[in-house]
């Protein structure tokens, strides 16, 4: 391929039309505090507009003017100082003082280390940037940081990052993607899913919704930082402190305060605070809070309230896991069968043994498929590959419907629903359907020929590409029932988030039969997510087993 070049100012161009894109799917949503910023901004001479948006695209709001330099700028001090001058950029000033994690991040470790030096102190050469950084939050405060900075360079502040910084949330719908994806399309990297312009909806539906999710997005962001600072007890403190104003969030907004809690329950446990722990883990329902929960009662010594919760869980699971460690523990808790035993462990008491050699220790599945091979099969190495890849080339259309109110913007690598319940609700009908063609060979080859043909390369997260994928895709369709095919399926499409993974290592044929095989190492176990597709196989006929392995 030609390499493909840029015009300069491609991102001043990529900017304006995000401006416009907002305008136009989210004007109810804008309030005077961005469109002023966007007339202000249309003040600007080009020079300091590409400024501006540098500063932008670099995810940053402080900067060292003596590192500004860009070809396509014809005089950066002009650009500053009309910046300056409309307020689109200020020097350090102490009412910044709220900004200052964000201010000790554009300086190096030997920088905070001279910084530290400055005061008197002798700095630890040994001490990693985080723990330098603590030390200055700590003992050194900002009226004084202030002109120690100034001393070695000029530090300027981008103005207008709140404005900035919705306008781009609005676009995209989350802090991770940036203008950074214009160039990624542009430049060929990435192919995306093509949508016609007048679909394109508002990723939010009220400014309620947007400034909950932002709210809550920069929160998890705030606790990753945080979490590399100070420890678990001082964590669990900030986030009970925080809690009153992460109450009554929307739904969107509410999927990240989840995670926030199952990310630091977990932190909790692992340093042995479990009261804690298991306070922040009664904020969510989501999975695996209900099983940490019942673990940690279990283990604090509330058996019949464990044992409640338990019940509760397997009455009502939300994941195969919930469901498969609620009859475990349950068994456990009311001691019967004398010592339970897992279902994940019944699987593999149950399972075929083979011994391969030592070389594949590294590589087990590769070593059973060898194995396989010299008993006279054929095999991949699939794993979730196959019936992703089945799901997604087979129902690409529905997936990517434009009519379900799901696209936004035009770098979405899959629709905004798709992990969520509604998908299977909004596209139950379409589906089943689809599933129609599996009954008609000539139909069905037809199909996945076609879009394999005219969607080769396009960005979609079921489908991984590659040359071998049609013959992978129909040879599946040759070995299983076109019911049992349509099943699965249907039943990934009703949960994608939980039953998009999870399925057997190895497909393997012979001219006589076929089997989905899940291979476990001598200390491998077999997840939760497998036992329910090991399970669902069998109970439609579809011939799948587990294998255990040892080396020679």
């Amino acid at each position: 391929m030609a390499q493909i070049e840029l015009p300069p100012k491609y991102y001043l161009t990529n900017f304006w039309y995000l401006l416009d894109f907002v305008q136009k799917k989210s004007m109810p949503l804008l309030q005077e505090r961005e469109l002023n910023f966007i007339r202000l901004f249309q003040t600007l001479s080009e020079d300091a507009q590409c400024l501006f948006i540098r500063f932008v695209n670099r995810r940053k709001i402080f900067f060292k003017t003596k590192q500004l330099r860009y070809a396509e700028i014809a005089d950066i001090p002009n650009a500053l100082n009309e910046l300056i001058e409309k307020q689109f950029i200020s020097s350090l000033l102490p009412e910044q003082e709220d900004k200052i994690l964000f201010l000790l991040e554009i300086f190096t470790k030997n920088e905070l280390m001279d910084i530290i030096g400055q005061t008197g102190e002798k700095p630890n050469k040994q001490a990693k940037k985080s723990a330098l950084t603590l030390w200055i939050l700590e003992h050194l405060p900002f009226q004084q940081l202030i002109p120690i900075i100034a001393q070695k360079e000029e530090i300027i502040k981008q103005e207008f990052e709140a404005e900035v910084e919705f306008l781009l949330y609005l676009f995209f719908g989350n802090l991770e993607m940036d203008m950074t994806r214009f160039v990624i399309r542009d430049l060929g990297h990435v192919q995306y899913e093509q949508f016609s312009e007048e679909k394109y909806t508002s990723f939010f539906k009220s400014r309620k919704e947007a400034e909950d999710k932002l709210k809550m997005e920069k929160a998890y962001q705030h606790f990753g930082f945080l979490s590399v600072l100070y420890s678990a007890q001082e964590l669990y403190d900030w986030f009970m402190s925080q809690i009153a104003y992460w109450q009554y969030l929307h739904e969107s907004a509410q999927r990240l305060f989840d995670k926030l809690c199952l990310d630091l329950g977990k932190l909790l446990e692992k340093s042995k605070l479990d009261q804690e722990a298991l306070k922040v883990y009664q904020y969510t329902s989501k999975p695996p809070s209900m099983e940490r929960q019942v673990r940690l009662l279990y283990k604090l010594g509330f058996e019949q309230e464990a044992l409640i919760l338990c019940k509760k869980l397997e009455i009502k699971p939300l994941s195969p896991e919930e469901k498969l460690f609620a009859i475990d523990f349950r068994e456990k808790l009311e001691k019967q069968k004398g010592k339970s035993t897992r279902t994940t462990t019944q699987w593999l008491k149950q399972a075929e043994s083979i011994s391969i050699d030592s070389f594949f220790q590294s590589n087990v599945e590769l070593g059973a498929l060898e194995h396989f091979k010299n008993q006279g099969f054929e095999g991949l190495f699939t794993e979730n590959y196959l019936w992703n890849a089945l799901f997604g080339v087979l129902f690409w259309d529905i997936i990517f419907d434009e009519n379900q109110d799901a696209i936004h913007h035009p770098f979405q690598l899959a629709p905004s629903d798709l992990m969520r319940e509604d998908f299977w609700e909004k596209r139950q009908d379409k589906l089943l359907a689809r599933t129609a063609i599996l009954e008609n060979e000539e139909s069905f080859l037809t199909h996945i020929q076609e879009i394999i043909t005219y969607k080769q390369g396009r960005a979609n997260p079921f489908v991984f590409w590659h040359e071998d994928l049609l013959f992978h895709l129909t040879k599946l369709y040759d070995l299983l029932d076109s019911d049992q095919i349509g099943i699965v399926l249907l039943e990934i499409a009703k949960n994608i988030k939980e039953y998009s993974k999870g399925f057997p290592d190895l497909f393997i044929w012979n001219s006589d039969t076929y089997y989905f095989v899940e291979v476990k190492s001598p200390n491998d176990h077999l997840s939760a997510h497998q036992v329910f597709w090991l399970s669902f196989f069998q109970e439609v006929g579809i011939n799948a087993k587990v294998l255990r392995v040892s080396f020679l």
